[in-house]
């Protein structure tokens, strides 16, 4: 177990950024923006208090299955007997029990649970062989309810997960179409215990369809028998569209929760975690001028974002990318964050509103609150009002090693990033550079020490994405319809015979 000292710098994560970098030009500070999307994240109270439950579950959940002692060999033969008769009731050994526990950890989309969860499962091992045992353990298995929301495709999903990281056989093996869930489960019980499955983690269970897993309740039964039948710890996790599944009984929903369950809101104005979101993200400006921050514009953000992290630390970058794009003084002012939200998000306006008025049946209507992808929008070089016209490029490979380029950013005191794109252009520009790497390397540093890539006009111009033409039967047109018609892509190529049901096959 770590504490919260040790965890701090594990789950924090701040973008490069050096104090030259918003003297560069245009298109190198807009491209640098985008590290704010993957490379940043503030550690709330609530995600100590997560990986304090993940840690007391793997541990306690241990207890009685380790393969030193008997008890871990008399589940296994409890799994066989139940493999050989079919009957999940079945055992040859009374004298052992499931210590294991389960948790939910439910909020809407874009307030980090699942990036969380991924930073604190990634300070366990997921695989520890024993050479004493001959025994691969899988401390942590992390699966992703399917689409279809079938319980079937779920249990398959299980032994998909195994066999990638054990390169093993299993759902050749075992998931034939003819195979029920209670087969599957008393499988996936043999299994567990085979590899001493110390967690397991299955996110977006708000998938799951009721009408294809037999209702509500029958979904939160095949969840306790989870826990009591396969004995691992389990946790489960999904938005606010799950809560109608766990809570549809109050003793199973106990069952199911069995360390306290996790509901994470959006972040409050007054909270701590609001004060800290917006200090932290507040420094990382690549604006010619700097903006202070002051208690009017933190609370104007609030009032636009409502909280909502992922929300909040999109709107705080492209508005950059707006300000630099508009040219002149490049402040981030009140006005530029309301055009900004009212131009770029405008699919979560109505879900917005439902928060601000605080009206629970309004809020309920959208569980799935999430803020739409602007990665391609900070990068593409945009000028409102003077848009041009421009050929697509070819990306150019450079024969400098990685650990030049490092080099290289460290002495030159900007992001690796800056140094592939500058690169990239000057190699583009003259292409016999990249026969000459000490003068490749005399131009990268007067390209970024000038602020720019190299004098021809052409290299100063953003590179925009080119018209896209598909011929008849490319699988682009139906991602592209989806896109146009806001439907789910995945619909599209069920219907059109792309996507098989998991009924269809018949794995021997």
């Amino acid at each position: 177990m770590m504490s919260s000292d040790a965890l701090q710098p594990v789950l924090t994560q701040r973008p490069k950024f050096t104090e030259n970098e918003p003297q560069l030009s245009e298109h190198f500070r807009r491209h640098a923006i985008a590290r704010l999307l993957y490379d940043f994240f503030e550690p709330f109270d609530r995600h100590y208090e997560l990986e304090e439950s993940i840690s007391q579950l793997i541990r306690v959940g241990y207890i009685g299955r380790s393969p030193a002692g008997s008890d871990w060999k008399k589940h296994l033969l409890n799994g066989y007997e139940r493999v050989q008769t079919g009957n999940l009731e079945a055992f040859l050994f009374d004298d052992v029990r499931s210590t294991a526990l389960s948790t939910c950890l439910i909020g809407c989309s874009g307030i980090g649970k699942t990036w969380a969860l991924n930073r604190i499962l990634a300070t366990y091992p997921q695989v520890i062989f024993h050479p004493k045992y001959q025994l691969y353990q899988v401390v942590r298995l992390k699966l992703d309810c399917p689409k279809d929301g079938s319980l079937k495709a779920l249990c398959m999903e299980f032994f998909i997960g195994l066999d990638k990281l054990l390169n093993t056989q299993y759902f050749r093996r075992h998931c034939r179409s003819r195979a029920s869930v209670d087969d599957l489960l008393t499988l996936m019980a043999e299994k567990a215990n085979e590899h001493c499955l110390g967690i397991l983690v299955i996110d977006e269970i708000q998938h799951l369809d009721r009408a294809k897993s037999g209702g509500a309740e029958t979904m939160l039964n095949f969840f306790v028998t989870l826990v009591n039948t396969i004995g691992v710890p389990v946790v489960l996790v999904g938005t606010h569209k799950a809560a109608d599944i766990l809570q549809v009984d109050f003793r199973q929903a106990r069952r199911v929760c069995g360390v306290g369950d996790h509901v994470w809101d959006r972040l409050s104005q007054s909270s701590d975690d609001w004060e800290d979101l917006i200090e932290a993200i507040w420094p990382y400006q690549w604006t010619t001028q700097k903006t202070q921050l002051n208690e009017e514009l933190k609370n104007h953000l609030f009032y636009l974002t409502q909280g909502v992290v992922d929300i909040t630390v999109k709107l705080f970058a492209l508005a950059q990318h707006r300000a630099i794009s508009l040219g002149g003084d490049e402040r981030l002012e009140k006005g530029l964050f309301d055009q900004v939200m009212a131009d770029s998000f405008e699919m979560v306006k109505p879900m917005l509103q439902a928060l601000r008025s605080n009206d629970a049946s309004l809020i309920a209507k959208y569980g799935d609150l999430c803020a739409p992808s602007i990665l391609e929008q900070l990068l593409a070089a945009q000028k409102s009002g003077r848009k041009q016209k421009r050929q697509p490029v070819k990306r150019v490979a450079t024969s400098i090693a990685s650990e030049q380029i490092d080099n290289l950013a460290s002495i030159l005191n900007v992001g690796n990033d800056m140094v592939e794109l500058v690169l990239e252009e000057l190699l583009r520009a003259t292409p016999e550079l990249e026969k000459n790497n000490l003068l490749l390397i005399k131009k990268l540093f007067e390209a970024i020490s000038s602020g720019s890539a190299a004098a021809p006009a052409k290299l100063t111009t953003a590179r925009t994405k080119s018209h896209k033409s598909y011929v008849e039967g490319d699988l682009r047109m139906l991602h592209k319809k989806a896109v146009d018609g806001d439907i789910d892509v995945y619909h599209l190529l069920q219907e059109a015979s792309y996507i098989k049901e998991v009924e269809e096959f018949d794995v021997a």
